[in-house]
C-alpha cells in the first residue's frame, strides 16, 4: 500500500490487471480488502504447509532438508498422491561411513579436547564454525527437534546421555566465560587475557564490585602512567572510586602473595586439607569405576549368552538379535563412560609430595619477582589469586586478596615467550 500511495503522489495512475478496481476513493477500500485477502491466504497456506510437514515428521519420521553429519537420507513410500503418483519422503538414518568418526569427535570433546584439535585430526567439516551446531544437535542422543515438536526415540543414539551432558556443560561454561557480547564486563575477555596488566580480570572495585580495567595516560614528554580504574567510574561516573597505579598495586599483591603463601603454618594446614580432599576424590572415583566395571562385565555376559542362544535356535533369532543390538549399544556407551572415568582418574593418581610442592611454590613465586615475561607472570598469578578487591584513598591502597594453593606443573612456570633470532 505504501508503494502504491507513493506512486500516486508522484502523479502516476495505477490499473489492476486481474481486479476491476475503480480509480476513486472507493477503489482504495477495494484495494485494502484485496490486500487483506491476499495476506490471509498466505497465512492460511503457511499453517497448512506446517501442519502437513509436522504430520509427516510425527507419523513417518520424515524430515525435509539436509541431514547432519553422521546421517544419510533413506527414501520411503508413504502412499500415493492425489494424481496417483507415488508419495515418497526421506527420513534420516545413521550413515555407516561417518557414524564412528562422529562418535569419536563427541568422545574427544567430552574429554576436553579443543575443537581445533578435533578438526585437525578428524576433518568432519570444512569450517570450524560448523562444530558449534554439531555439538548441540540433539539428534545424536536420539531426539529429533522439529519446530516445537520433539521425537524422543527418533533414531539410534550416537552417544550416551553422560557424554552429552559433559559436552553441553563445557559449552555453557565457554558461553558464559568467553561471550564477546559481554565486552569488558567479562573477566576472561580476550583483551584482558592478552593485556600487559597482569592483574587484569582479577581486580574488582571494593566500592561497587565492578571489574577494574587497565588504562594508560600518555604525556607529551613521552612519559606514560598505567592505572587500574573502576569500570563503572570510567563509563558513566556511577562510582567515585579513584584510579590505582599499576606498579603499586601489582607490587603489593606479589609481596603479599609470597608472604602469605610461604607461611609455614598456613602451608602445612593447606597441604593437609589438599591431601584429604584428594583422598576423598580418589576414593569416590575408585568406587564409581568399580561399579561401572561390574555393570560392563554383566552386560558382556548377557551378550555372550544371547550369542549362544541365537546360534542354537534360529527360529527365535529375530527378537534375540534386536535385544543383542540393544546390549551392544549399551556396551558401547559403557565403554565411553569407562574411558572418560579412567582419564579423569589418571589425573588424580598422584599427589605432589610436600617438600617438592614447597619447592615448586617457591620457584613460581620467585619467577613473579624476577621474570619479565608478562604472560608468564599473569599465568602464575591466576593460579594463586582467585579475586582482588581494591580501592585507593589518597595515597593509600586498601584491599583484600583471595588466595588459593594451585596444583603446580611445568606449564605454570614455563615461559611461552618467543625468542628473537640474532
Amino acid at each position: 500500500m505504501y508503494y502504491r500511495a507513493d506512486l500516486r503522489r508522484r502523479g502516476y495512475v495505477l490499473y489492476s490487471i486481474h481486479d476491476n478496481i475503480p480509480d476513486s476513493s472507493d477503489g482504495r477500500i477495494f484495494e485494502a480488502l484485496i490486500d487483506w485477502r491476499n495476506k490471509k491466504y498466505l497465512e492460511d497456506l503457511s499453517l497448512d504447509v506446517k501442519r502437513g510437514l509436522h504430520h509427516i515428521v510425527n507419523q513417518y519420521k520424515a524430515i525435509p532438508g539436509t541431514p547432519p553429519k553422521g546421517f544419510k537420507r533413506e527414501v520411503i513410500d508413504i502412499g500415493k498422491r492425489r494424481n496417483g503418483l507415488p508419495h515418497t519422503v526421506s527420513r534420516w538414518v545413521p550413515d555407516p561411513e561417518t557414524w564412528e568418526v562422529c562418535r569419536q569427535a563427541w568422545v574427544m570433546r567430552s574429554r576436553g579436547v579443543p575443537i581445533r584439535q578435533i578438526h585437525d585430526q578428524l576433518r568432519l567439516f570444512s569450517a570450524l564454525g560448523s562444530y558449534t551446531t554439531f555439538f548441540t544437535n540433539r539428534i545424536y542422543i536420539g531426539e529429533m527437534v522439529y519446530g516445537k515438536s520433539v521425537i524422543h526415540d527418533y533414531c539410534e543414539p550416537l552417544i550416551s546421555r553422560e557424554v552429552w551432558d559433559l559436552v553441553q556443560s563445557m559449552a555453557r561454561k565457554n558461553s558464559k566465560d568467553y561471550n564477546p557480547m559481554k565486552g569488558m564486563l567479562n573477566a576472561k575477555h580476550p583483551r584482558r587475557a592478552n593485556s600487559r596488566f597482569i592483574l587484569s580480570g582479577l581486580v574488582y572495585c571494593a566500592r561497587c564490585g565492578s571489574l577494574m580495567n587497565g588504562d594508560s595516560v600518555n604525556f607529551r614528554s613521552g612519559k606514560r602512567l598505567d592505572y587500574y580504574h573502576c569500570g563503572k567510574s570510567h563509563r558513566n561516573m556511577e562510582c567515585k572510586a579513584l584510579r590505582i597505579p599499576k606498579e603499586a598495586l601489582e607490587t603489593i599483591v606479589i609481596d603479599q602473595l609470597a608472604q602469605y603463601i610461604m607461611d609455614p603454618s598456613i602451608l602445612q594446614m593447606t597441604e593437609e586439607e589438599m591431601d584429604n580432599n584428594h583422598r576423598e576424590k580418589t576414593d569416590k572415583q575408585r568406587i564409581s569405576l568399580a561399579a561401572l566395571k561390574a555393570e560392563t562385565e554383566e552386560n558382556q555376559r548377557k551378550i555372550r549368552n544371547l550369542a549362544i542362544k541365537i546360534s542354537e535356535d534360529y527360529s527365535k533369532s529375530t527378537a534375540l538379535v534386536e535385544l543383542l543390538h540393544e546390549l551392544e549399544h549399551k556396551e558401547s556407551a559403557l565403554q565411553i563412560q569407562l574411558e572418560a572415568l579412567r582419564a579423569q582418574a589418571d589425573k588424580n593418581l598422584t599427589f605432589t609430595p610436600s617438600p617438592q610442592y614447597r619447592e615448586d611454590l617457591a620457584k613460581a613465586l620467585d619467577l613473579l619477582k624476577t621474570e619479565d615475561d608478562r604472560s608468564l607472570k599473569k599465568r602464575i598469578i591466576q593460579q594463586f589469586v582467585k579475586q582482588i578487591m581494591a580501592e585507593r584513598e589518597g595515597d593509600k591502597i586498601r584491599g583484600v586478596v583471595y588466595f588459593r594453593y594451585p596444583e603446580i606443573d611445568d606449564t605454570t612456570t614455563k615461559s611461552h615467550r618467543r625468542e628473537s633470532n640474532p
